[in-house]
């Protein structure tokens, strides 16, 4: 729906179905030219008794529940800054700054792009209303959970094939800048997901630790992933695997008795003693049958 006001025209606004303006389904990758990706890969056994992750405890843990982290803050009379992580793979940096002390003109940049560029006024139309500088956005992403496991026939049999499965697990996470007085961008805070910058939990320090091995039940309880299954629909049955390998010991046996008796019944050999092929012939033919 555009919305053109008769007697403020320059006031125009587009909005979707839903009601909201379209201003806020915005988007474009972050940071700029790279591909956010989010992926962890788990590794399952054949027997399905062992899961390996490509990471350990802690990061796993941060991966499942996603914690906002506060990183670093830097500030100045006309910049202040933040730095956020976002899960354990995606750190943000969120800038607010004034390019000129005269004006009212207030710069949002969101990992060293410019997002809005606007003085209180202008933003304020489109869903922040109030003296103070408002600008809301949102962190939309999605973390990948990449697992290696091998396949099975329609009976659940494993198969010697392995596949990959990816689950994909969308989040949101909802910002929003306030600055109160455009003189002193000390005063801005940031908020994200309700909770200002300040009180969220700070990033622990980085220690090495080694890859995650755990038992796929307990993988279901302490962390909320449940291991898939890759079915191959022409994969033989259970029943056919079966008789192929029956047939295939037959076979097998066949063979080995065959080389016995081929050997057994071998009547060309010379008797040296008294060189004589014939004799030796008739007591090699009636010493094997």
């Amino acid at each position: 729906m555009l919305d053109v006001p008769q007697h403020e025209p320059l006031r125009a606004s587009l909005r979707v179905a839903t009601g909201e303006h379209v201003t806020h389904h915005f988007g474009r990758p972050s940071p700029p030219g790279a591909c956010m990706k989010q992926e962890l890969a788990l590794k399952v056994s054949k027997d399905r008794n062992k899961v390996t992750a490509s990471v350990g405890h802690s990061v796993l843990d941060h991966f499942v529940n996603g914690e906002v982290q506060a990183v670093s803050c830097e500030m100045e009379r006309l910049k202040h800054s933040w730095t956020v992580q976002v899960g354990p793979f995606a750190t943000h940096t969120v800038q607010i700054m004034k390019k000129h002390t005269l004006g009212k003109i207030v710069t949002l940049l969101v990992d060293g792009e410019v997002l809005v560029e606007s003085n209180a006024a202008d933003i304020g139309h489109i869903g922040c209303p109030g003296q103070e500088w408002q600008c809301k956005f949102r962190f939309v992403g999605e973390r990948v959970v990449n697992f290696e496991v091998y396949k099975t026939n329609a009976e659940g049999a494993s198969l010697d094939e392995t596949d990959h499965v990816k689950e994909r697990r969308k989040y949101v996470q909802e910002c929003c800048v306030v600055l109160a007085n455009d003189w002193d961008f000390t005063t801005a805070k940031l908020f994200i997901g309700g909770r200002p910058f300040t009180e969220l939990p700070p990033k622990p320090p980085h220690y090495e630790e080694p890859n995650l091995t755990i038992d796929p039940l307990a993988m279901q309880h302490s962390y909320g992933i449940t291991i898939p299954y890759k079915v191959d629909k022409n994969a033989p049955s259970n029943i056919v695997v079966l008789a192929n390998q029956v047939l295939g010991k037959v076979d097998d046996g066949r063979k080995a008795t065959g080389g016995f008796f081929d050997r057994c019944c071998d009547c060309s050999i010379v008797d040296k003693e008294d060189g004589t092929k014939k004799e030796a012939r008739v007591r090699k033919q009636r010493d094997c049958c």
